[in-house]
C-alpha cells in the first residue's frame, strides 16, 4: 500500500493541464497549393506531417508525465512497510559507558562497538524526532538533548568511567524524561554490554510498560578476567610511628591458582614486589613511616580490563594511642597492657585527655568525654556486680545490658575474620549480651560456637564502644594464656575504633562529603575543582588519589577504587533479561538489524527521490526528442510546397 505525507501537493497534479492546452491551442491554419510538377513530394510531405504528428504527441506525453511525477513527488509518498519514515518519536538513547565496558575485544574497547550502534540508530531520527542521550555510568549528569548533530557529538564523545551502572534505574529515568515530552509516541534504546551486575537492583518498570524498549543484545562479554579484589593495611589497623606493618592484597578471578606478579607502589617508586594467586591474598611488608599520611597502590600486569589491575589506598602513620582505665584490671590484663606500652602502641592517660577507655564493670563510663571516644567494657568476675554495669550502659547510651548466660560447656569463637588469628581460643563461662535497642545497633565481630555474641562494635550516643562478654579471666576463657591475647588486645587498643584510624577508601562513583574547611579538590588527572565545604562532592569517576586543599593550605588525600562487581565479565542470560524487562521489550542480537528495529511506528519508504529522479529522466528524453524534431524541420523546410494564405 501508498500513502502520502503532503497530500496538499497533489493539487499540483493539475499542472498537466497546462501542456495540454498549449498544445489544443498550438494549430497553424494553412491554405495548401499545390504546383504541378511538385506533385510528386506530396506523399514524402503527408509522411512527413505524419511524424510531426507522433512527436507532438510524444512530447506531450512526456511533458504530462514530467509534470505528474514532481507533483508527486512534492506529496512525498511512502511504500506502507516496517521501515523507513516514522512518525515523530520522543526517544531517550541509554548508552553504558560503566567500567566493563573498557574490556578490549578485537582490538576495540566494547564501548566502541556500543557507540556505533548508537550512531546507527539515531541516524534512523526525523527532523520532527526529540532526543535525549542518557550515559548510564554517569547517573548525576544531565542528560543530553538537541538536534541528531548534538546527540552524535555526544556518543562520539562519551568515555568510560571506573564505576557501575545501574540500568534498571536509568530505564526509570529515561521514563520520567519521556513523560514530559508532549510527542505521543515515546521509546527507548538501551544500547549496553549486559553485564550481569547491572541488573542486580530490584526495579519497578511496570510504569514504562507501554513505552516501546528497544535492547541490543550483543554478546560482548563472558571472557575470563583477573583482577585485584580488595586490600587491608595491617590487619585493619594504621601503623605507628616508625613501626613495620604489611598490607594484604586479594586476587580474584575466573581462574583459581593463576599466578601474577604484584607490585606495591609508594611515592611513585616501587616498595616491594611479589606474587599473587588467584583466589588467595597475599602479604607485603610495609613500613617504618614518619609521622605522615601515606598514599600508594598494588598492581598487577594488566589484561584486557586494565582498570582494576590496580588498587589504590591512603593511610595516616600515627602515634600510640592514648589510654585510660577505670576499676580492678584482671591479672593477665594488668600484664598485658605494660608489654603493649613498652612496644609504644599505647600509653596511659587521664581519662579526661584518653582516646580510648578501658572500663571494668562499667566504671566511669558514663563520665563526660571528648568526641568519639571510643569505650572498651569488659565485664566484672562477679555476677554479683551487673545490675551496676547495667545502669552505667544506658546512662552511657550504649544499648545493651549483660545477663547471665545458661549455656553450659565450652564454646568456640566463630565469624572472627579482622584482626589477629583466635582460631585457638574457647570460651567457657560468659555472659549474655542483650540488646536493648533497634536490631541494627552494633555488629557482632566475634559469636559463640552456640550462636551468641561474644565481642560487638557500635557506635552510641557518647561514641564508639567495643563490649567483650567475657571477663577475661583465665576460669572464663584460655585467652590469656594463649599467644592470641597481646595481639588482640593490640588490636582493640590501637586506634582502629578512633579518628586517627585507615582514611576510608571509597569506591568510584561514591559522593565525597566536603568537610568545611577544604576549597578546592584535585583528581587523579590532575584537574582542580573548587569546592564549598559540606557539599557533596559527586565527579569520582575516575579511581585513583584525590587531593583535598584546606583553606590554610593544608593538604589530605582519598583513594577511591574501582567496584569489584564490575569486575565480574558475566553477561545476563536472556530469560532472565526478559524477566526484569517489561514487555514491551524488544530484543535484538543483530547489529544489522538495529537501524530496522528502532522506531518501531514505521510509515514506510519514501519514494520521491525515484520518482524526481524519474522526472529528470523524461525532461532529458523530452529534450532529446524535441532537439531532434527541430532538426528534420529545417532540413525539410526548402521542400515544403506549401505558402501562407495571403
Amino acid at each position: 500500500m501508498m500513502g502520502v505525507l503532503t497530500p496538499l501537493f497533489l493539487l499540483a497534479t493539475s499542472a498537466v493541464l497546462i501542456p495540454l492546452i498549449l498544445h489544443l491551442f498550438h494549430r497553424h491554419d494553412r491554405k495548401r497549393l499545390a504546383f504541378p510538377a511538385l506533385r510528386y513530394l506530396l506523399r514524402m510531405n503527408k509522411d512527413h506531417a505524419r511524424t510531426i504528428k507522433l512527436r507532438q504527441l510524444l512530447l506531450l506525453l512526456l511533458r504530462i508525465c514530467a509534470i505528474l511525477f514532481i507533483a508527486l513527488a512534492g506529496a512525498r509518498p511512502f511504500l506502507k512497510n516496517n521501515q523507513g519514515i516514522h512518525e515523530p518519536t520522543a526517544t531517550v538513547i541509554i548508552l553504558d559507558n560503566s567500567m566493563s565496558s573498557g574490556l578490549i575485544r578485537d582490538g576495540n574497547r566494547i564501548l566502541e562497538t556500543l557507540k556505533d550502534v548508537a550512531l546507527e540508530g539515531v541516524g534512523q531520527s526525523g527532523d520532527e524526532d526529540r532526543l535525549w542521550l542518557i550515559k548510564a555510568a554517569q547517573p548525576l549528569e544531565p542528560a543530553v538533548t538537541g538536534p541528531l548533530k548534538t546527540i552524535q557529538e555526544a556518543i562520539q564523545t562519551t568515555e568510560v568511567t571506573g564505576t557501575a551502572s545501574n540500568l534498571l534505574e536509568e530505564l526509570e529515568r529515561a521514563a520520567t524524561i519521556l513523560s514530559s515530552s508532549n510527542l505521543p509516541l515515546k521509546e527507548i534504546h538501551l544500547i549496553s554490554d549486559l553485564q550481569a551486575s547491572s541488573f542486580s537492583t530490584p526495579s519497578d518498570l511496570s510504569h514504562i510498560e507501554e513505552i516501546p524498549l528497544i535492547v541490543s543484545t550483543q554478546q560482548l562479554l563472558g571472557i575470563g578476567n583477573t583482577y585485584l579484589d580488595s586490600l587491608v593495611i595491617g590487619g585493619g589497623m594504621p601503623p605507628l610511628t616508625n613501626e613495620p606493618s604489611h598490607i594484604s592484597v586479594h586476587v580474584a578471578g575466573t581462574s583459581d591458582d593463576l599466578e601474577v606478579p604484584l607490585r606495591l607502589i609508594i611515592d611513585n617508586r616501587i616498595y616491594g614486589v611479589s606474587k599473587g594467586i588467584s583466589g588467595n591474598s597475599t602479604v607485603l611488608p610495609l613500613g617504618p613511616f614518619s609521622s605522615a599520611q601515606v598514599t600508594g597502590y598494588i598492581e598487577t600486569d594488566p589484561d584486557f580490563l586494565s582498570v582494576d589491575d590496580r588498587r589504590f589506598f591512603v593511610f595516616r602513620v600515627r602515634p600510640p594511642s592514648k589510654i585510660a582505665t577505670s576499676g580492678n584490671l584482671p591479672f593477665f590484663l594488668s600484664q598485658a597492657l605494660p608489654v603493649l606500652i613498652g612496644r609504644e602502641r599505647i600509653q596511659l592517660h587521664p581519662l579526661t585527655t584518653a582516646e580510648i577507655h578501658v572500663s571494668i564493670g562499667g566504671i566511669d563510663l558514663s563520665k563526660s568525654s571528648p568526641t568519639n571516644r571510643t569505650s572498651v567494657v569488659i565485664p566484672s568476675v562477679d555476677p554479683v556486680l551487673l545490675p551496676g554495669l547495667n545502669r552505667s550502659l544506658l546512662d552511657a547510651g550504649i544499648p545493651w545490658k549483660y545477663e547471665m548466660s545458661d549455656h553450659l560447656g565450652e564454646s568456640q569463637l566463630t565469624g572472627w575474620k579482622q584482626g589477629p588469628d583466635m582460631s585457638g581460643v574457647s570460651v567457657k563461662r560468659h555472659y549474655q549480651l542483650i540488646s536493648t535497642g533497634p536490631e541494627d545497633n552494633g555488629a557482632i565481630l566475634i559469636r559463640l560456637s552456640s550462636g551468641e555474641p561474644w565481642l560487638i562494635k557500635g557506635f552510641g550516643t557518647q561514641g564508639p564502644y567495643i563490649l567483650l562478654a567475657s571477663d577475661l579471666d583465665q576460669e572464663s576463657t584460655n585467652l590469656p594464656v594463649t599467644a592470641a591475647l597481646i595481639p588482640f588486645l593490640d588490636w582493640i587498643l590501637s586506634g582502629w575504633t578512633t579518628s586517627s584510624a585507615i582514611d576510608k577508601n571509597y569506591t568510584t562513583g561514591d559522593p565525597l562529603m566536603v568537610a568545611a574547611n577544604i576549597v578546592s579538590i584535585r583528581d587523579p588527572l590532575g584537574r582542580t575543582k573548587e569546592v564549598r565545604g559540606t557539599q557533596l562532592f559527586h565527579s569520582t569517576e575516575i579511581p585513583g588519589i584525590y587531593q583535598l586543599t584546606a583553606s590554610d593550605s593544608t593538604i589530605t588525600r582519598v583513594a577511591f577504587n574501582v567496584p569489584s562487581q564490575e569486575s565480574l565479565l558475566e553477561s545476563i542470560g536472556l530469560q532472565a533479561l526478559t524477566n526484569v524487562l517489561p514487555g514491551s521489550s524488544i530484543l535484538v542480537a543483530d547489529t544489522g538489524e538495529w537501524k530496522n528495529s528502532v522506531f518501531v511506528y514505521r510509515k514506510g519508504v519514501e519514494i520521491w527521490k525515484w520518482l524526481v529522479l524519474t522526472s529528470l529522466i523524461i525532461l532529458i528524453a523530452e529534450t532529446l526528442v524535441a532537439a531532434s524534431g527541430l532538426r528534420q524541420n529545417q532540413d525539410s523546410s526548402g521542400l515544403n510546397p506549401t505558402v501562407e494564405n495571403p
